[in-house]
């Protein structure tokens, strides 16, 4: 009985490794993509706006 017990907490440990590990890129690449989010909000709040520069964004997006 004690063995089935270790075999079976064994098991759950490895699947339990298996899934951080195999989540692990993803967070990081999530982790990533919200820095450089965050970077051009900031960027885009300390920026002067005026009327012709937020014109040229405008176009810049429809092409």
């Amino acid at each position: 009985m004690t063995r089935v017990i270790v075999v079976v907490v064994a098991l759950c440990a490895v699947v339990f490794a298996a899934y951080w590990l195999g989540g692990r890129d993803s967070r990081v690449e999530r982790k990533l993509e919200q820095s450089e989010t965050r970077g051009r909000v900031n960027d885009a709040l300390s920026e002067h706006i005026d009327p012709d520069s937020i014109d040229g964004r405008l176009r810049d997006l429809a092409e």
